[in-house]
């Protein structure tokens, strides 16, 4: 990824590591996932400044995978357990959420490990959904 202006890069750094903190302290999904949308929401504000194909593709994956979650926690799958949330699912996003942060914690960004944590949000986004939770419960989506 090529170098983000530094004091770009040091805001998505701070607000990532306390929307990280704040997940990780949620009472609930709900408010986790609040925490969770500044991933996006962040990568918006920023590329109004500077423009990045990675970091479109990153709010793109992001607020997919933010919006599979709120359709999941906003309308539970009856009869399935967990409401169709997978178990350790809340601990999956919240290692996602650090990660991202500190991604973004040093003065260059990686491409190979910002694609692997983007693979890694589809991935737990796609599990929420009626196909990924049956994926999940037939083992072939590791949480």
């Amino acid at each position: 990824m090529e170098k983000l202006p530094d004091t770009l890069r040091e805001r998505l750094d701070k607000e990532f590591h306390f929307a990280a903190a704040g997940m990780s302290g949620a009472p609930d999904m709900q408010q986790k996932l609040y925490f969770f949308s500044v991933f996006y929401g962040e990568i918006n504000r920023v590329l109004n400044q500077w423009w990045s194909p990675e970091l479109a593709l990153a709010h793109s994956v992001l607020k997919d995978t933010t919006e599979q979650i709120s359709g999941r926690i906003n309308s539970p799958m009856v009869g399935t357990p967990n409401g169709g949330i997978p178990q350790g699912f809340s601990e999956a996003l919240d290692q996602l959420a650090s990660d991202l942060a500190e991604l973004f914690a040093v003065p260059k960004v990686e491409g190979a490990r910002l694609y692997l944590a983007l693979a890694r949000a589809a991935e737990l986004g796609y599990a929420v959904t009626g196909n990924g939770y049956y994926l999940y419960l037939k083992g072939a989506i590791k949480v």
